[in-house]
């Protein structure tokens, strides 16, 4: 009785299957970290406003921004990283909004006032959109949810 020889033969098999788990189980973890993060409703946006320097490519219209902050107490106005104006729902009347408009329209051409919106401060964002609009200001507008902390720095914090 003779034996019959079977040619030599590499299997994969236990290297592709080795293969296959570890990227399950990163796609596990990948996708864990994912869901994790979404349900972390506290956040914190961080913006730099430069004081001193030429515009940089991509920045609106070469001028600096102002950013204003609303929300349901009202606005905070962030001329510069250590300038900082808070302004009350009791304190926004139209006349202080005027006043406020006056000075973004007079700044036109060096600075833009960019608007930051939480649901709450819909009403005085809308307010202040109105009258910057009417008296022909750029704005930007920009949506947070109730719970995003702003941090506004200068340019040397980088």
């Amino acid at each position: 009785m003779s034996r019959r020889r079977q040619p030599a033969s590499i299997s994969l098999f236990p290297f592709l299957s080795v293969l296959m788990c570890a990227i399950g189980t990163l796609v596990l973890v990948v996708c864990g970290m994912t869901l994790l993060s979404l349900e972390d409703e506290h956040q914190t946006f961080v913006v730099t406003i430069e004081e001193s320097g030429p515009a940089r490519r991509g920045q609106a219209y070469k001028q600096q921004p102002i950013y204003v902050v609303c929300a349901g107490s009202g606005l905070t106005v962030f001329r510069g990283a250590n300038q900082r104006q808070d302004l009350s729902s009791t304190e926004l009347s139209e006349a202080r909004l005027g006043r406020l408009v006056q000075e973004f329209s007079s700044l036109r051409g060096k600075r833009w006032p960019v608007l930051f919106v939480k649901p709450s401060g819909l009403d005085h964002m809308n307010r202040l959109y109105r009258k910057l609009s009417a008296a022909d200001v750029t704005v930007g507008r920009w949506a947070f949810s109730e719970e995003t902390d702003f941090v506004c720095t200068d340019g040397d914090e980088r």
